[in-house]
């Protein structure tokens, strides 16, 4: 436990639009994102985690952010969903599919594995 407060001494946890972030980011620093997902389908789509939505306009502001925590010497792993959009949208950036499970559905025959994606710049 000590080692664990220790490590998390220097952690910012902080909750406000992802743009606003660059301006805490600096070289050599550690990115962790993870946006609501581009949908598997039109079916799979809830992206109402808050008033405004995610839509996919999102995830392009979201590559230019990743775009410029590049841009500053920092890494960054974003996890999202291995769909055709997402693949072209980080395809200037490494990608590595990773299996994962679905357990909540409120369809049971939508549980179960599914691939995913992790995009990162290292």
């Amino acid at each position: 436990m000590r080692l664990a407060s220790k490590l998390l001494r220097e952690v910012r946890v902080l909750s406000l639009d992802f743009f606003c972030l660059l301006n805490f980011i600096k070289k050599d620093d550690f990115v962790y994102l993870d946006p609501p997902y581009i949908p598997y389908s039109k079916t799979s789509n809830f992206t109402s985690y808050n008033k405004y939505g995610f839509d996919f306009s999102m995830h392009e502001r979201l590559l230019r952010f990743c775009d410029k925590i590049d841009k500053k010497g920092a890494k960054f792993l974003l996890s999202n969903s291995n769909t055709t959009s997402s693949l072209e949208l980080y395809k200037n950036y490494n990608i590595i599919f990773v299996d994962s499970k679905r357990l909540i559905n409120a369809n049971p025959i939508g549980r179960g594995n599914i691939r995913e994606i992790l995009v990162k710049n290292f």
